[in-house]
This record gives C-alpha cells, sequence and structure tokens, in this order.
C-alpha cells in the first residue's frame, strides 16, 4: 500500500500507444494535469516516440489514470505497459503475469522511495 498510494508520488513509468495522434495541446494539457472527477492530477512527464506511442511517468497512480486523461482528450490508450516502478526497472524478461521475488537490495530501493 505505501508504494501504491496516490499519496506517496512513487513515479511509475508505462509505454503506451493511442489511437489518435497525440497533438502538442494534448502534450501540453496532460503534462500539466487533467481535471478527473473534480481533482486535476500531478504534472506527468511524457516522451513520445511517435505521433500516437511514448512513455508517460506518473507521481501519483489513481486507478486507470492514463486511460483517464487521454479520454479527456478525446483519445483512447490501445496498449499501456509498465516498464518501471519507483527506483525500479521491471524485468524485460518476465512473460505477461511472471513474477519473481525482489532481491534484498531492491526491497532497500522501494523502502527508500516510500520514506520520502
Amino acid at each position: 500500500h505505501l508504494l501504491l498510494s496516490p499519496k506517496r508520488h512513487v513515479p511509475k513509468t508505462y509505454a503506451f500507444t493511442c489511437e489518435k495522434p497525440v497533438t502538442e495541446d494534448d502534450l501540453r494539457e496532460l503534462q500539466s494535469g487533467v481535471c478527473l472527477d473534480g481533482q486535476v492530477t500531478l504534472p506527468c512527464e511524457i516522451e513520445l516516440d511517435s505521433p500516437r506511442s511514448g512513455r508517460i511517468t506518473l507521481h501519483e497512480g489513481r486507478y486507470h489514470q492514463i486511460k483517464l486523461m487521454f479520454q479527456n482528450r478525446c483519445n483512447k490508450v490501445l496498449t499501456l505497459h509498465r516498464l518501471s516502478f519507483g527506483p525500479l526497472t521491471l524485468d524485460p524478461a518476465l512473460s505477461p503475469g511472471d513474477f519473481r521475488p525482489l532481491t534484498e537490495e531492491e526491497i532497500a530501493l522501494l523502502t527508500k522511495a516510500t520514506s520520502k
């Protein structure tokens, strides 16, 4: 819960693909914060790889936040994959749904990330 709570501001990075190209106006609006359910999201970072895909880093992580943010801009997220969580980069050797135990070093990094 400490890591997942939006109040902890642990950065989470995702790769995404959208239905429509992301415009400069979309980027500006998404990066500065979007109003969802009466609350404005924290600023995020977006790096585009193409007009319809890229990476987005959130610092809160509300339920379906990325999908709702793009929906707010009249766009639809087609694919979404987590790349990193706090100081950890997810193991690319793992298939979707697979997992492995965290190392002691990884646990220490995650503990440090929640103590800020």
